[in-house]
């Protein structure tokens, strides 16, 4: 996974077997203090999940998971959203993690989660 406003695609290998999961993790720290009202994320085809972490407690914020179409298997068709509003430092960091299936490659997947926070 690269930084905010570069290329967010990275690759899978899929060497894991079956039933592996590959994860991918990025920390980054909130620049002002405020209250997270929402979550959402953006992810591919052969994803898991996303969550969205405080990086000191390792208290899970939001987790974010993948629906997939029960007529094309496979085809992901939605994910679950997270509302619950949470405080937020300046300076706190935060880390999202994205997983994958990882029995066979998958190019070009990405791993992004956007947060909505309220200046206080």
């Amino acid at each position: 996974m690269t930084g905010p406003c570069t290329n967010s695609e990275y690759d899978v290998q899929g060497t894991g077997g079956a039933g592996s999961v590959h994860t991918a993790t990025r920390t980054y720290t909130m620049p002002k203090a405020g209250i997270r009202v929402g979550v959402g994320g953006h992810v591919h085809d052969g994803r898991i999940d996303i969550a969205l972490e405080r990086t000191a407690s390792g208290q899970e914020i939001c987790k974010n998971t993948a629906v997939y179409m029960e007529s094309m298997p496979g085809m992901l068709m939605d994910m679950t959203g997270c509302s619950n509003s949470t405080s937020v430092g300046a300076g706190e960091q935060f880390t999202t993690t994205s997983r994958y299936e990882n029995d066979s490659p998958l190019l070009g997947v990405m791993g992004i989660q956007v947060s909505y926070v309220h200046d206080t």
